[in-house]
């Protein structure tokens, strides 16, 4: 995902990195004023600023006339590269617009600048806010900017971090063919570097990762097994314990496409508890595809509906939809069930308007089975046929999917997300902390897997489990399996068994949930929280990253976490 980038001059900064994006928009006069007096009186230097800058952390609140303070004494000492770090700082803390405005004024500053950071920062930055507004293509081109510009100052750091975001947003737009080439020449640029597989361990991973995504993308499946093969080995070198699954889990989809159905099979449920709910609509559509390679077609139909439910729960539109539907058309084709032939060939028409409206989606490279006129002709055709058959009991069905799908051509894809998110969002509101989880926990206990370990030594680990969850453990960032196995006094493969029985989950997804449940309970009733970044708050809840918060949270939520705080701020008013 794009990450949030920061100027690094000759700073400390492993506070000022952490510096929050967005303030409330009102600082009160009095201590604007109040700092102008400090800064006259005691003449402050500009390195006194930047530590009162951070200072304030996380009292965001103050922070903005520090950086106001640094850019009017900047400009009073007329000194161009001061001026463009003020409006560094000062475009990480209003709404994207204005911040974006200020990130073009560090550019402006800075673009004759022999620092290594400057004007690059300024075009990430950019890109960041013009990403978060949803203008994809201009956040491309600030991202190219930024790559040219690190490449010119020969700042590695700042290459891989442009790389990195030009590549999530090429995948955004399907360009897949331009991310392989640039994916190659990052993995260049870090192999170059000494000691990469460990200074650069996570970029590496990411790197190979996505490499193989893109071979996959472009049927290019015999160089996509060697990066696997080459992922596989060094995450297990490297220890990487979640990249080896992730590179387990594209190893079980390559194998399909190669239609090596059963090595396929087995790769693919060898990860699936690995698997998080994110990508499970992924899972299913593969797995349903491996069986109908193996013959079995109860199976195929019956992943193909687990594709359909996930995506009616979570309404996450994926390109990979389209295939799914016009299959399931396909199968009821056959049988000649008229009307559920019908509601696919609908469900594919309006999954295609989504697709279609989502600035998130553009792809030109789809080859789709069916093109949206010939799938109107077709239901037509059957709507013709149903007519002809004359029964009422029909055509109440049919007219009641109809006018669903003619509604959801109608509306606009921002609508349709808005009401989808604000249903999300009534939800979470009406559900109390503890409930999907005591629900989960009845479930699984009247599942009641078979376990090699005695009940004595699980009634233990669930009590211990309990007050480390009443502790709030689960906020440490580097916290481990067997970091709490070993907290828990028991081992590694106890302690993951129980979880997997008792809780439903793997040990991951016990984690990150305990977490989001937490920051939903937290941003409920922290209304000084909501004004942090979700940087910022993605480090309070025991997240790495602003990146894994959000994914997280939309994947145990159905929302994004900035869009919850919005409609909190929304109902405090």
């Amino acid at each position: 995902m794009i990450k949030q980038f920061f100027a690094k001059k000759n700073l400390p900064n492993t506070v000022l990195v952490n510096l929050v994006l967005i303030l409330f928009l009102n600082t009160t006069i009095c201590i604007g004023q109040e700092l102008q007096i400090e800064w006259k009186q005691k003449s402050l230097t500009f390195k006194q600023i930047k530590d009162s800058i951070a200072s304030k952390y996380p009292d965001l609140e103050l922070a903005r006339p520090y950086a106001q303070m640094y850019l009017d004494k900047a400009k009073l000492k007329n000194d161009s590269l001061e001026i463009a770090t003020g409006y560094d700082y000062l475009a990480r803390l209003y709404d994207p617009l204005i911040n974006i405005k200020y990130a073009d004024s560090v550019i402006l500053y800075s673009l004759n600048s022999k620092h290594k950071n400057f004007p690059t920062v300024g075009y990430q930055v950019k890109g960041y806010w013009l990403y978060q507004m949803g203008n994809y293509q201009e956040a491309i081109d600030a991202y190219l900017l930024a790559y040219n510009s690190a490449i010119e100052k020969n700042n590695i750091p700042r290459q891989i971090e442009s790389v990195n975001a030009i590549v999530a947003l090429k995948d955004r737009w399907g360009d897949s063919k331009e991310s392989l080439i640039l994916l190659k020449q990052q993995l260049k640029l870090i192999k170059n570097q000494t000691n990469y597989r460990t200074d650069f361990k996570e970029d590496y991973l990411y790197n190979l990762y996505n490499t193989t995504l893109s071979y996959q993308r472009n049927k290019q499946y015999d160089s996509a097994s060697i990066f696997i093969n080459k992922g596989i080995q060094e995450s297990l070198a490297l220890q990487d314990s979640l990249s080896y699954y992730d590179f387990v889990f594209t190893s079980g989809i390559n194998l399909l496409k190669q239609k090596d159905f059963l090595k396929a099979k087995d790769s693919l449920e060898k990860s699936k508890p690995y698997i998080d709910n994110y990508r499970l609509q992924i899972y299913h559509s593969n797995l349903a595809r491996v069986y109908k390679g193996l013959g079995d077609l109860e199976k195929y139909e019956t992943h193909l509906k687990i594709t359909d439910s996930l995506y009616e729960v979570g309404k996450d539109p994926s390109p990979d939809l389209r295939n799914i539907y016009s299959e399931l058309a396909d199968i009821y084709k056959s049988k000649g069930d008229v009307v559920l032939e019908l509601k696919y060939i609908n469900k594919q028409i309006a999954i295609d308007s989504v697709l279609t409206a989502n600035e998130n989606y553009i792809s030109t490279a789809i080859v789709k089975k069916y093109d949206i006129p010939k799938l109107k002709s077709e239901r037509d055709q059957l709507i013709k046929q149903l007519n002809d058959s004359k029964s009422s009991r029909t055509l109440e069905n049919y007219s009641a999917i109809s006018i669903s799908v003619v509604l959801t051509l109608l509306l606009a894809y921002q609508f349709f997300k808005r009401y989808t998110y604000k249903k999300r969002f009534q939800h979470l509101m009406e559900t109390r902390a503890g409930d999907s989880e005591d629900k989960k926990n009845s479930a699984v206990e009247s599942a009641s897997q078979a376990l090699d370990i005695s009940n004595e030594l699980v009634a233990e680990i669930l009590t211990k489990l309990e007050v480390f969850e009443k502790s709030k453990g689960f906020l440490n960032k580097d916290l481990k399996l067997s970091t709490l196995a070993n907290q828990l006094e028991t081992n590694s493969t106890y302690l993951s068994k129980t979880i997997n029985a008792k809780k439903g989950k793997n040990f991951s997804t016990y984690l990150k949930d305990l977490r989001i449940e937490y920051a939903v309970k937290l941003l409920k009733s922290n209304r000084k929280l909501r004004s942090y970044t979700i940087t910022a708050i993605a480090h309070e809840v025991g997240f790495k990253s602003s990146e894994s918060f959000s994914k997280a949270f939309f994947s145990k939520t159905g929302i994004y976490p900035s869009y919850f705080i919005k409609q909190l701020n929304k109902a405090d008013a």
